[in-house]
């Protein structure tokens, strides 16, 4: 599953820049978001590998296109001298998301991972995802 992640991440970039260009920007980050969602959701619910591995491969469709159609925007939207601060921002949640995931993800698997619950440390990002794309 790691390498289809990888080879959708990089043949999907470009991909998606073009379809973009035909499309439009905000409509291609919607879909992106959607997309990000039902692969995390389907991930989340799947009962065995391939089901799993169909959400992976949604997930990864959605992700390419969600950071590359943030790359485009921000690019757009900044100078040229200003570029590279602003080219930083966007990925600066993975940042935060690295220290604070731990203990996240440490209460859904120790004492009430046999339940199932580690699920749910997956099935969040479908709903933190699209609340933080709004701002």
């Amino acid at each position: 599953m790691g390498v289809l992640q990888g080879v959708i991440g990089a043949a999907g970039q470009p991909v998606a820049a073009k379809i973009s260009d035909v499309v439009g920007r905000v409509e291609m980050l919607i879909a992106a978001i959607v997309l990000y969602c039902i692969g995390t959701i389907v991930e989340a619910s799947s009962k065995g590998i391939a089901s799993y591995a169909g959400g992976v491969v949604i997930f990864q469709v959605g992700f390419t296109m969600y950071t590359i159609m943030i790359q485009v925007i921000v690019t757009d939207l900044s100078s040229l001298r200003g570029r590279l601060f602003a080219s930083f921002i966007p990925p600066s949640p993975w940042l935060i998301q690295t220290w604070v995931s731990g203990n996240v993800s440490a209460h859904f698997v120790t004492d009430q991972g046999e339940r199932g619950l580690w699920r749910w440390g997956l099935g969040m990002l479908a709903i933190i995802t699209p609340g933080t794309s709004l701002s």
